[in-house]
């Protein structure tokens, strides 16, 4: 099984490059340099966490199509968050609610903050959303399509999980307003 140990020292390797490359060009005081940077850190997170530990070994595999280990999709709008919820309440276990709601939310406020910083334009909002939402469906997708190679569904695709993520893009979009605020009212008097 490909675990996620695997993919953060990939990810660490690329980071260190990356961080090489700024401090070699002296570009490290540059906000847009430093956003696209924090982009590409929290596509590298979000990509850790969706897709690892990934089974490619054909026991795990065959150990969980027997043991009917797969997961459901849901293609129903707020389905997941409400039986999330419900479940949580009637059996007073918060950990789903933690997880699976405010797990998509916080996963992606570092790129909704991160884009805010990197597009110039006056439609920043309406950007935001439409990157956040095709990095979303993106990983929706890629999900998908593993489960396809693999035969059963190892990662759930789940329309929850979008609505989710693009409330966690708007929220960090919504914070980087709100501090690029506070920074030029105390800084640009």
């Amino acid at each position: 099984m490909l675990q996620i140990r695997f993919i953060n020292y990939f990810l660490f390797f690329i980071l260190i490059n990356i961080l090489f490359i700024i401090l070699i060009t002296g570009k490290i005081k540059d906000k847009k340099t430093l956003s696209i940077l924090g982009c590409l850190i929290s596509l590298m997170i979000i990509t850790a966490i969706c897709f690892f530990p990934f089974p490619y070994q054909e026991e795990l595999i065959n150990d969980r199509m027997s043991n009917d280990m797969s997961l459901s999709n849901n293609y129903i709008p707020f389905h997941t968050i409400f039986t999330s919820v419900i479940e949580s309440i009637e059996y007073h276990v918060y950990t789903e609610i933690i997880y699976s709601i405010i797990g998509n939310i916080v996963l992606f406020v570092p790129l909704g903050f991160s884009i805010f910083f990197s597009i110039e334009s006056e439609k920043k909002i309406l950007k935001t959303l439409i990157t956040v939402f095709f990095v979303s469906v993106s990983i929706e997708t890629l999900q998908w399509i593993f489960n396809s190679f693999l035969g059963f569904n190892y990662r759930a695709v789940d329309i929850d999980d979008l609505i989710l993520n693009v409330c966690g893009g708007v929220v960090g979009y919504a914070i980087a307003c709100y501090a690029f605020k506070i920074y030029k009212s105390r800084y640009n008097k």
